[in-house]
């Protein structure tokens, strides 16, 4: 009876570190315990939800079986199975888990939404529709909300998933989701306001990424005035990309604004080029105020585009048959797996093309890991000894040293998937072909065409997630023509 005892104070520390985020602390209690009594199904549950915070997805199913084997907390073993399997991408086995735990509880609107978003990404929309509409019919809350106009907007009804947003924002205006979505959806379709940047500014409540600016308590100004007389840095906040496409606020900053720039080093001699000075650390506390370059839209209070910006400029205006590609970005990128192509899909397109001269415009060959496989992928496999590919990635050392090659090299034409390559290009005014995953970024709307760069920019978008023949041989249709008449007529 004493052990009983020890066993459930124990549990309920265990419990009590989970939720103070003291993982070690719970995972060497319940580790203990187990020792004790290797049936305790809330120590086998603990551990399980630490290795699924370690992202250690095998070894937390095998804790949540061991729940359902000890015939206790069956529902909660079921749930967080089935977010083990989503995470691995097993949509179907994370189903079967959920409609256990609805055959156990059906009126937990939890369960319906989560159940949605798997039939989501199986593209099972109509089941999706019914169980987001069931769930916010259990519980209109905030995020329900929230979830079904996500989702609207993923199936392309905007118009509907905004009203969904609004919805939301008025049931609970702190829940911050909304804001940048909204922004997105008005994005996509290429409309901006004062108001939108406004949204758009609440991802420092939002995103993982930006929680060190709270975290370090830095002070933003609320507009642009607050800067007169003050020392100011601008970050960099997000990829090289969203530095090359926002550094064009920079030439409407007014004159009263003294500054410093904090960027990657792969950007500080473009900036330099500027006569900006560059900063390599945000440690520093003399500043009074610390600006996101992304933030710049709104503080200056510019809700129409201005053109881009960019210290290197091409002066080829004519298709010249020198083509640079870029067929896969960074491995680390979240939607690396949606935006990167295999090299030799990709090159097919420039096979019997002779008159081609064609440079490769990818540094990074590493190979990549996606979450839901084991396998080792190496996209650009026979890059470097592909017959008539000139690499010229090792002169690639950073931005300036990049836009130099390209116009050594006199590429007039850069074909390209979505990274900062694409970004460059157009910054530096070369006729660019985007090719685009069909969930696209907000930056490159919904059409052919997108106010950021409108002189020089075609997109080709996919129409089905992770296909890319259509894509390619539209591709390879424009190709021949510009290659056989050496003219850039991409309007469509």
């Amino acid at each position: 009876m004493e052990t009983k005892k020890l066993i459930d104070q124990a549990i309920k520390k265990s419990y009590d570190y989970l939720g103070k985020d003291k993982f070690l602390h719970a995972r060497i209690i319940s580790s203990q315990i187990i020792k004790i009594d290797s049936n305790c199904h809330d120590a086998h549950m603990v551990l399980g939800l630490c290795c699924l915070k370690d992202q250690n997805v095998e070894k937390a199913k095998e804790f949540f079986l061991k729940c359902l084997e000890c015939e206790a907390l069956k529902e909660s073993a079921y749930n967080n199975l089935s977010i083990c399997y989503s995470k691995i991408k097993k949509h179907h086995d994370s189903i079967n888990c959920i409609w256990n735990c609805l055959s156990l509880n059906s009126t937990k609107d939890y369960y319906w939404s989560h159940l949605a978003m798997q039939y989501k990404e199986l593209n099972y929309f109509s089941k999706a529709d019914e169980c987001f509409v069931k769930a916010l019919d259990l519980n209109p809350s905030a995020i329900n909300l929230s979830n079904y106009a996500a989702f609207l907007g993923d199936t392309g009804d905007y118009k509907k998933a905004t009203f969904y947003f609004e919805k939301s924002l008025k049931k609970d205006p702190s829940f911050f989701g909304p804001y940048i979505d909204l922004f997105h959806v008005h994005a996509l379709n290429n409309r901006y306001s004062h108001k939108l940047w406004e949204y758009y500014e609440k991802r420092f409540d939002v995103y993982s990424q930006l929680k060190w600016v709270k975290e370090k308590n830095l002070k933003s100004p609320k507009n642009i005035l607050e800067c007169k007389n003050k020392k100011c840095v601008i970050y960099c906040e997000q990829g090289i990309g969203d530095g090359l496409m926002f550094m064009r606020y920079l030439k409407l900053m007014p004159s009263y604004v003294k500054y410093v720039i904090s960027c990657e080093p792969e950007m500080k001699s473009i900036f330099e080029k500027l006569n900006v000075k560059v900063i390599t650390s945000l440690k520093s506390k003399k500043f009074d105020f610390y600006i996101s370059l992304l933030s710049l839209p709104f503080l200056l209070k510019k809700p129409s585009i201005p053109k881009p910006f960019f210290p290197i400029t091409s002066k080829i205006k004519k298709f010249n048959n020198k083509i640079g590609i870029c067929w896969s970005g960074s491995p680390a990128h979240a939607f690396d797996k949606h935006r990167s192509i295999y090299f030799k899909k990709f090159y097919e397109i420039f096979k019997n093309k002779n008159n081609l001269e064609i440079f490769s415009l990818v540094k990074n060959y590493s190979c990549r890991k996606y979450v839901e496989s084991n396998e080792v992928i190496d996209l650009s496999s026979g890059a470097l000894e592909e017959d008539g590919l000139i690499n010229i990635g090792n002169h690639m050392k950073d931005v300036e040293s990049t836009a130099k090659i390209i116009l050594e090299k006199k590429i007039s034409l850069v074909i390209t998937v979505d990274t900062m390559m694409a970004h460059l290009a157009l910054s530096m005014g070369i006729e660019t072909w985007l090719l685009l995953s069909k969930k696209s970024d907000w930056r490159w709307g919904l059409k052919n065409k997108s106010k950021w760069y409108e002189n020089n920019l075609k997109i080709f978008r996919q129409t089905k997630l992770d296909e890319w023949d259509d894509v390619l041989n539209k591709v390879e249709e424009c190709l021949s023509k510009h290659s056989s008449t050496k003219k850039l007529k991409i309007r469509t």
